[in-house]
């Protein structure tokens, strides 16, 4: 296969710079559709010596710069006459699609030695460097993404971080699924609480972005047409608020790490639990089933989440239907992000769920499965016993569905629109 490998000094830079673009753009598509289905790259970093995009200034104006490699070196055909610049947010979501390759690798294919965490927590600490050296301007932090929004490139922000922030699930989800599996007990209260944490974190801020994008969708086309999210922001978001729809489920105690601490209605339903569901399961839902027309893929995520979110409805309010009036902004937690709420769609679906079987995991209260008491400690499993001898059925199939969830593999599957994977 031919790559271009360099550039003559004097070739005008915006060809050359649209060349390489379309190399790079060529490179993201296949670091996502090659991770976990068996196919090796066809372009892999290391044989990619070209510099990485220019910001969108340089590009625009035509302004020559040197940019650095994937390797973190000046291209060997660069001119020293020629002023060295920092790469673009192209640059950046080269960089994180390598990240995520490599953690998608980890997951289907962890270490057999699972008290072997050396690889997890590099792959951890490379993504929060990734993150922690980003211009401020590229940085996420509450509010940013309305920014972007305003000068059109409301996507592009949301499309790199949602990446980061879909990395960071899979990873921490497959090493929940590890420490339950692990025996000695090494693993410490702490140790479990980051990794939840973690994903608590990370799925409120996918959340956050991709509410922003939608309440704000007549910026980029007709208000009244389906918006046409990016595929790899719904997959992002339908991994968030089904994780957290899981992990509540479940009993795990998962936090709201952007709550006040201040009671929103003043009623007992007022919980962690329930405000997550409003403000990460409830809103997605909507979204995704607005995406349908647009994304066909989109549909079996509604499906199953749709599935989930009628069994928290009948877990937190058996008596009749839950009104969730939440809706999550990226400015203001406590505003509505499009001026009305979701609302939770509740029917019988013909379909297989993504993860596990629909009616053997179905509970009419929270049940903790053998691989949550494995996980809690003392105090939390004196509050949640494990289910008893008449309910080892429902609770098997519980936690055999949970398991499967927490793997990703299945996730996956639908997502590079694969029958499933067998690893």
């Amino acid at each position: 296969m031919f790559l271009p490998q360099a550039t003559s000094p004097d070739e005008d830079f915006i060809p050359a710079e649209t060349a390489r673009r379309a190399v790079w753009t060529c490179f993201i598509m296949d670091q996502f559709l090659s991770c976990g289905n068996g196919r090796p790259a066809a372009l892999r970093p290391e044989d990619l010596h070209i510099q990485l995009p220019c910001s969108e200034d340089d590009f625009h104006f035509g302004s020559a710069v040197n940019t650095p490699t994937l390797g973190g070196d000046l291209p060997t055909y660069a001119s020293p006459d020629v002023p060295r610049a920092d790469v673009g947010e192209f640059g950046h979501m080269i960089r994180i699609a390598v990240l995520w390759r490599r953690a998608v690798s980890w997951v289907m294919d962890p270490p057999e030695d699972e008290q072997d965490d050396t690889l997890y927590h590099q792959l951890i600490t490379d993504l929060r460097n990734w993150t922690k050296h980003l211009p401020s301007r590229q940085q996420d932090t509450p509010g940013k993404i309305d920014l972007h929004i305003q000068v059109g490139n409301g996507y592009a922000f949301a499309f790199t971080h949602c990446v980061y922030y879909c990395a960071i699930i899979f990873l921490a989800r497959k090493q929940l699924h590890r420490m339950g599996r692990r025996t000695g007990g090494g693993d410490t209260d702490a140790d479990v609480t980051a990794v939840i944490d973690t994903i608590s974190h990370a799925a409120q801020r996918v959340t956050a972005l991709i509410t922003a994008l939608d309440a704000n969708a007549s910026f980029v086309g007709d208000a009244a047409a389906a918006p046409a999210h990016p595929i790899v922001i719904l997959f992002a978001a339908y991994t968030s608020s089904s994780t957290v729809a899981n992990m509540i489920l479940q009993g795990v105690p998962i936090p709201d790490t952007t709550h006040s601490g201040l009671a929103t209605n003043g009623s007992s339903a007022d919980t962690p639990e329930s405000r997550l569901v409003a403000r990460v399961v409830a809103p997605v839902l909507e979204i995704l089933q607005k995406s349908v027309p647009v994304w066909p893929l989109a549909e079996r995520w509604y499906q199953e989440l749709a599935r989930l979110s009628a069994k928290l409805d009948g877990r937190s309010n058996p008596s009749g239907p839950l009104s969730v009036t939440e809706r999550h902004d990226s400015m203001k937690n406590s505003s509505i992000a499009n001026g009305h709420s979701p609302e939770i769609y509740r029917k019988e679906l013909p379909y297989a769920p993504v993860n596990g079987n629909g009616a053997a995991a179905h509970t009419d209260g929270a049940l903790t499965s053998s691989f949550i008491a494995g996980v809690m400690n003392p105090e939390e499993r004196e509050t949640n016993p494990v289910v008893g001898q008449n309910d080892a059925d429902l609770s098997e199939g519980d936690s055999r569905a949970f398991d499967e969830h927490l793997k990703g593999l299945n996730d996956l599957a639908t997502f590079l629109g694969t029958d499933g994977f067998r690893y």
